[in-house]
């Protein structure tokens, strides 16, 4: 319900015939390429980030530990997110209930033609009817 109730906000906030983009993952890519788990060393702190799919949810734990600038003890810092995965489906729902038309897809930033198969973004350009 959140999700469509910032669709409907961008809506409202939209004049009529406007146009804008809406950049989201996926999720038919996500869940055929989805990277489980990665290790990154980035200054003095390592990171380590765990993913799954649960259902209609990509789940994900961050986890921090290095030394502060202040302070030579490790630190452990913890995070977690969970993103619901939307299908292209789902978002032609999404925006013709919230009265806008879809006029154009991207698979990324530079402009290529979003592949449900391989287009690791879905990039809707929209317009409010």
């Amino acid at each position: 319900r959140e999700n469509i109730s910032v669709v409907r906000s961008i809506s409202e906030s939209i004049k009529d015939n406007g146009y804008f983009f809406f950049d989201f993952l996926n999720s038919v890519y996500l869940r055929k390429h989805l990277q489980t788990f990665d290790i990154k060393k980035r200054n003095r702190k390592i990171i380590f980030q765990v993913r799954e799919i649960a259902g209609k949810y990509v789940k994900k734990s961050i986890a921090i530990a290095g030394c502060t600038s202040v302070s030579d003890y490790p630190e452990l810092r913890e995070y977690h997110e969970k993103i619901r995965l939307f299908t292209l489906r789902d978002f032609r729902a999404i925006f013709r209930s919230c009265g806008l038309k879809i006029i154009r897809l991207f698979g990324d930033y530079s402009g290529k033609t979003f592949n449900i198969n391989s287009s690791e973004r879905l990039i809707i350009l929209a317009k409010k009817k």
